[in-house]
């Protein structure tokens, strides 16, 4: 075998057993609330904007994550055509002032900025899924473990409602609280933690996210470290 092909051999076995190494080089399902449909929570009427959402906690146990896939489902009621209605999904790190006990969404992790809900009569309907993938996601948004995701609806008039679609209480993938993050101006107000009165369904939200683990500094120096020493031996090896 000449020099050539044993350096070439040894720089794909390193790049190989770095990918191998490295976690979250692929995607896993983070996080999965969309098995049992138990209806809408309509939290916007008329003219008003609100944001509500889940504090959920991503599978696995890891520090920091890299979300490159995320989907909600919604509500959306009306007979205006065309629609000036408005969703916005906003990721908070939950940083902010306590409530009961608990601290509320305060840094701002990411902000999709508002898009159309749609113009026609079929904008209106139950079971819409808002769906983003990375490129929507900026590349991918770090999040830690447990954080709030949330939407706000604005832009409604008279004869429009809208809000999230309630799933099952335990989540397929993940966890959540059980209650749900509620801030009744939109995002300039007051949060508050809103329980679902005896009888009704949970206030957890459907939704589906994908992502990937986020190295730690030191991980990826040892990965570093692993790949250079298989390279090393390959070559004391060729010079003996």
């Amino acid at each position: 075998m000449s020099n050539q092909t044993v350096r070439l051999s040894l720089g794909v076995v390193a790049v190989g057993a770095a990918a191998l190494l490295v976690p979250g080089a692929r995607g896993q399902n983070a996080y999965n609330n969309t098995t049992t449909y138990n209806g809408n929570f309509n939290y916007v009427t008329s003219s008003t904007s609100a944001t509500a959402g889940n504090e959920v906690i991503l599978t696995g146990g890891l520090s920091s994550y890299n979300i490159t896939s995320f989907s909600f489902q919604y509500d959306f009621s009306g007979s205006d055509v065309p629609s000036t209605a408005t969703a916005d999904l906003i990721f908070y790190q939950n940083n902010g002032t306590q409530v009961s006990g608990y601290s509320g969404p305060g840094t701002v992790l990411f902000n999709s900025g508002p898009f159309s809900l749609g113009t026609g009569s079929s904008a209106y309907t139950t079971g819409a899924t808002a769906t983003f993938n990375t490129a929507a996601l900026g590349g991918g948004v770090t999040v830690p473990q447990i954080f709030t995701w949330a939407v706000t609806f604005s832009g409604l008039t008279s004869s429009e409602s809208a809000g999230l679609a309630l799933f099952g209480t335990i989540p397929s993938v993940g966890q959540n609280y059980g209650d749900a993050w509620y801030n009744p101006n939109g995002t300039s107000g007051t949060w508050a933690l809103d329980v679902a009165s005896s009888g009704n369904p949970a206030l957890t939200f459907g939704a589906q996210i994908g992502a990937a683990v986020v190295p730690e500094p030191s991980s990826i120096a040892l990965f570093a470290m692993g790949a250079t020493g298989l390279v090393a031996s390959g070559w004391r090896k060729l010079r003996r």
